[in-house]
């Protein structure tokens, strides 16, 4: 392209770049990189992108331009707001800052086109303006890695100031009028506080019952209270210290855990619970004591414990400050140390209480001292019976949830779970008939010979032996066992397998062969409703072997006599299974629009079930599926094959 008579809108200092078809200005300094003005136009003189450079570097603001006409460039490839007439980005160092979009008249615009408000003088100069948040942001840029977020208010206020450390926010402070720090705090990874943490509180929004605790300093370790805290009054003094000691993380001391010796008497326990916290195990301490509590029923001692030792919060926020923790499903020691804290006791131990594995020893003294500190609270005795209900108290939880509003939602749920975790062991194809199809079905058959069938059916008969066995050791001879199947297992227990097993496939190239993972073995130290869950899978499996084999109940078959209806049975299975799985991924909208139809399960709709039933039902319906597929291929060892157990 030759080159064009030149506009006198383009400096004369300006080339034209004839591969691009347009003019450029780039100043440079004496090693050749860009430097100063950098400015293109098109042939006939319109500025299209105006800019700056620093030894080779864009600094300040780059703007490109565009008249809006059709053929005209585009500002950007995608999300260019209506009107757009230029896309300002600023850079330092050639590092990109921040970027927006104005109109013809110069005014920035949100993305949907409108201006931005007019920023307060108090805004500094290059705030942006955030729609979704209605706050102007300015970015402050410290060095490569790090930089400083600052949020002001549509009146001009700071309101929040966020470092950042390669774009991950890792701390934050909180200004009231006056560009006041009310909060100051590091942040880990995930966000939660982290470091040391300084509080500065009006009496107008003081959350403490001593109105005179105007500030507050601390720490925190991936967001639990950790060392010392001090509250000061507002000439300095210090009104209260508050030792949390070192951060438990995830782990549960001993103490708390209740596997530390303590006494079996509440006398022993308080004594107990001085002496820890007279060592400066504090956290330590207050389990102690909610479990001295938990024995005597002694409340006004234990908060005569507490009294001095903790902070004490403002009405309803104490209530909330252990709402917030349990919400948050915070941590053992971060729930010991909010009530070191000044959070709810009862809610905290509550929350402890379910916190901890349904098997520690402690967790059921948490839970009764939490009731012996808030007897009428509904939320603390529906607590109580899931926690029974995980540690097989089945009619302990009953009577928990006959205390409850018998027609309220939380009693019809504990119901429902009681009858759901504690499954009766029928004959399932008794219970659940299959019926003949409405259309006809791909024909297929059991292909497993009866040897396998029967080590099967051992296979099924020992694991239910060992939850039967570990449960009686548990809890005795409670009702509700698993049944005895001694008499399936003539030649004794069936050896448990895993590790893998050489599948042969015939492929469209001929034999295929796989190493295939199976797993046979059990969780004999599951919580006892984690183990009749495994129970109830293995037992509708067994009753379904035993069907396909030409059975009517659960025995060791001598001879196989196919069932006309088996397709049926394994196309059901297969459905069922599927249909429940997508009720926990998609809350079963794939189903719907594929008009897969619905089922009942343990007398509720699959649809409407609460999803923690919806788990049970999916793990019950993969357990008799895998079986269905075992039987369908002579070259399968296991129903415990993990190429049979995929959903």
């Amino acid at each position: 392209m030759s080159v064009p008579e030149r506009p006198p809108s383009v400096p004369a200092d300006a080339v034209f770049n004839a591969e691009g078809a347009f003019w450029e200005l780039r100043e440079a300094n004496e090693r050749g990189e860009a430097h100063g003005a950098w400015c293109t136009f098109t042939p006939e003189g319109e500025l299209r992108t105006r800019g700056s450079y620093a030894n080779g570097k864009l600094e300040g603001y780059l703007s490109r331009f565009t008249d809006g006409q059709p053929g005209s460039p585009l500002l950007r490839g995608c999300c260019v707001p209506p009107g757009a007439r230029e896309h300002r980005t600023r850079f330092r160092e050639g590092r990109m800052l921040e970027d927006f979009f104005l109109d013809g008249l110069g005014r920035p615009l949100s993305s949907d086109g409108t201006p931005w408000p007019e920023p307060p003088p108090t805004v500094p100069e290059h705030a942006c303006w955030t729609p979704h948040s209605g706050t102007f942001v300015e970015h402050v840029d410290v060095d490569e890695t790090r930089a400083v977020m600052r949020s002001f208010s549509l009146e001009g206020a700071l309101l929040q100031e966020l470092d950042t450390t390669n774009g991950r926010v890792n701390g934050r402070r909180t200004y009231a009028g006056g560009d006041v720090c009310v909060e100051s705090t590091g942040l880990d990874e995930h966000g939660k506080n982290h470091g040391p943490y300084a509080q500065r509180v009006s009496a107008a929004e003081s959350p403490y019952a001593d109105a005179r605790i105007v500030v507050v300093r601390g720490a925190h370790e991936h967001g639990e209270r950790t060392g010392p805290w001090e509250y000061f009054d507002a000439d300095g003094g210090v009104l209260l210290r508050v030792d949390y000691g070192a951060a438990w993380g995830d782990t549960v001391s001993a103490a708390a855990g209740g596997t530390e010796p303590c006494g079996d008497d509440a006398e022993a326990r308080w004594a107990t619970a001085e002496r820890l916290w007279s060592d400066g195990r504090s956290r330590d301490a207050v389990a102690v004591a909610a479990r001295a509590l938990a024995r005597d029923g002694d409340a006004p001692r234990f908060r005569a414990f507490l009294a001095g030792r903790v902070l004490e919060l403002g009405p309803g926020q104490a209530q909330a400050y252990a709402e917030a923790a349990d919400a948050a499903r915070a941590s053992v020691g971060s729930l010991l140390g909010a009530i070191l804290g000044g959070a709810d006791p009862a809610a905290g131990l509550c929350g402890l209480a379910m916190a901890l594995p349904s098997a520690t020893l402690a967790a059921v003294d948490y839970i009764d001292a939490a009731l012996h500190l808030g007897p009428e609270g509904e939320r603390v005795r529906a607590a109580r019976a899931l926690l029974r209900v995980e540690r097989g108290e089945r009619d302990a939880a009953l009577a928990d949830t006959a205390l409850l509003d018998e027609a309220g939602a939380t009693a019809t749920f504990l119901r429902d779970l009681c009858r759901v975790a504690f499954p009766t062991f029928d004959f399932a194809p008794a219970t659940d008939p299959v019926e003949p199809p409405a259309e006809e079905l791909v024909a297929v058959e059991a292909a497993q010979p009866l040897d396998a069938v029967r080590r099967t059916v051992g296979l099924y008969a020992t694991r239910l032996e060992l939850v039967r066995g570990q449960l009686s050791r548990r809890l005795g001879d409670v009702p509700w066992l698993p049944p005895d199947l001694r008499a399936l297992l003539p030649s004794g227990p069936v050896a448990l397998g895993k590790g893998t097993v050489r599948i042969e496939d015939e492929g469209d190239a001929g034999i295929e062969v796989s190493e295939v993972a199976f797993d046979e073995t059990l969780d004999l130290g599951a919580s006892v409703r984690e183990l009749l869950t495994t129970a109830r899978g293995d037992w509708a499996a067994l009753s379904w072997l035993c069907w396909s084999a030409g059975l009517d109940r659960v025995a060791l078959p001598e001879a196989l006599t196919p069932r006309a209806l088996f397709p049926v049975a394994a196309h059901r299975v297969t459905v069922r299974c599927w249909r429940a799985h997508d009720r926990l991924r998609s809350a079963g909208l794939v189903a719907l629009a594929k008009d897969v139809p619905s089922f009942d399960w343990e007398g509720m709709r699959i649809d409407t079930m609460p999803s923690q039933f919806v788990a049970v039902a999916a793990r019950e319906y993969l357990d008799v599926r895998a079986l269905f597929f075992w039987l369908l291929f002579e070259v399968n060892q296991s129903p415990f094959q993990a190429d049979l157990r995929r959903v």
